[in-house]
């Protein structure tokens, strides 16, 4: 077994055959009884993992019953492990399920921004349309926040606050999935006002470890983990969208690989056959990194060849009239 500590992978992108621009990253392959595989950089970083944690987030839902009360669907399952593109499919999703489970949009507590998805948002400016909160990349995720609520029997509102019984749920499914005390730590707010834990990268890859697999977690929770990842599965468009790497990853490898991204340069994955769970965080942020980064990992593990990775993360740069003008070089110490 490997457990040397390697120099951060490096994503170099050049133009006409000069270096443009570099960005390292830290990345960590464990296993569910914390046991370190590989690791590049540091395994102890602290990283706030951000929506890339939304799979265990979901497992205080789907853990608690609400899924057999309210009847959720697995198409709602996975809108709550989503950072969505705002599509249609994302937004009615989202307003079907509150509807049924006896709410409005109007109780989603996660604020509003125009889609990411292009072709979504140019529609609803030509048409008038204003964004709402169910346009929010993670509205799916605060619909499974109230439907939480409903199930404990608690008050909804203000359901964002960190003292509210669901986000307290939320931090004790985290630390158990991860292996992790959060207590000592005060929480950063999310974008979408939630509490985000920072976290050592290694603890992350252990959640996913452990969510991939179902080893070392509480019996409730190694069925929660394999309803989501079968939603995910089913879905992948409705975990991201049009466009989006985690969707094209999900629809490839149909459950050989699970993967969520996050703000600020984060992705982790779940290899359920190979038993592992990793994170890495692009030190800069930077999302085209993260993503060529991810793959390139993916295909260290002898996933994928060359021009399946290709497709997955392209490496080619092409400017707005289609002329090949650079290239993604990922380096694996």
């Amino acid at each position: 077994m490997k457990t040397s500590f390697r120099d951060p992978i490096s994503v170099d992108i050049k133009r006409g055959g000069l270096l443009e621009s570099q960005h390292k990253i830290s990345a960590v392959l464990m296993h569910p009884d914390g046991t370190l595989e590989e690791c590049w950089g540091d395994p102890k970083m602290l990283v706030f993992p951000r929506s890339a944690v939304k799979p265990l987030q979901a497992m205080a839902l789907v853990s608690s019953g609400a899924v057999e009360k309210f009847n959720l669907t697995s198409q709602e399952i996975a809108l709550a492990c989503a950072s969505h593109g705002g599509e249609t499919m994302h937004v009615e999703g989202v307003r079907n399920w509150l509807s049924k489970v006896g709410l409005q949009t109007t109780d989603l507590e996660c604020g509003s921004h125009w889609p990411s998805h292009q072709e979504s948002a140019h529609r609803m400016i030509a048409d008038g349309v204003f964004h709402q909160a169910e346009h929010n990349n993670c509205s799916g995720k605060h619909a499974g926040f109230l439907t939480l609520a409903l199930q404990l029997g608690h008050p909804h509102r203000n359901y964002i606050q960190p003292d509210h019984p669901v986000q307290l749920r939320v931090k004790e499914v985290l630390e158990k999935s991860c292996d992790v005390e959060l207590s000592k730590n005060e929480p950063a707010i999310d974008g979408c006002s939630v509490p985000t834990w920072a976290m050592p990268l290694e603890n992350i890859a252990i959640g996913m470890a452990r969510w991939g697999t179902g080893s070392k977690l509480d019996p409730e929770f190694c069925k929660a983990s394999e309803i989501i990842s079968k939603a995910m599965v089913l879905h992948p468009h409705l975990v991201a969208g049009q466009g989006r790497c985690c969707t094209r990853v999900l629809s490839h490898f149909k459950g050989k690989v699970l993967v969520k991204t996050g703000a600020e340069g984060v992705y982790c994955a779940a290899f359920p056959e190979l038993g592992l769970g990793m994170a890495l965080k692009c030190h800069d942020g930077q999302k085209r990194a993260s993503e060529a980064g991810l793959v390139a990992l993916i295909q260290k593990l002898d996933l994928v060849d060359e021009q399946q990775a290709e497709i997955l993360s392209p490496s080619k740069i092409k400017n707005h009239n289609q002329i090949l003008v650079g290239e993604i070089k990922v380096r694996i110490p």
